[in-house]
């Protein structure tokens, strides 16, 4: 019998994914304080700010919509766009622990990669030098 590195790491990392995942802090699923395991609990709404302002309809496109589905641990390609506007959009991640993003800053031909890190669910903003911001809202999902 040899020892396989490569499938004992693997067994390792699924193992504590495994227990990241059914870990709920201490609190009831159905309570006001529930904060799913590996999520950073930004994603609440919270009052004033960039929020308030990607409230309103934005020039700026998402061509995979303003609602993404991402599958735990998978990936999905987005790019921006607006009319009349061939500057640069900065993403701005508002669930790190939860939505890998890159890179941040690209144009309308840039590929951005969505990558889904726990389950939960999340927004970022996609903002241009124009001062527009539209708010993306992000699903991860187990399948």
């Amino acid at each position: 019998m040899t020892f396989d590195l490569k499938r004992s790491v693997f067994c390792a990392a699924t193992a504590a994914l495994s227990l990241s995942m059914a870990a709920c802090h201490g609190q009831s699923p159905m309570g006001a304080n529930y904060v799913p395991a590996g999520s950073t609990g930004i994603s609440a709404p919270q009052a004033g700010g960039e929020q308030s302002l990607a409230l309103h309809r934005s020039p700026i496109i998402s061509l995979c919509g303003n609602v993404i589905k991402i599958k735990l641990l998978g990936t999905v390609r987005c790019r921006f766009r607006e009319n009349g506007y061939n500057g640069l959009f900065k993403l701005i991640n508002h669930v790190p622990g939860l939505l890998d993003l890159k890179p941040l800053l690209g144009n309308e031909k840039t590929n951005f990669l969505l990558g889904g890190l726990a389950l939960g669910d999340g927004f970022f903003l996609v903002k241009d030098l124009r001062h527009n911001i539209l708010r993306v809202r992000v699903k991860i999902v187990l399948l």
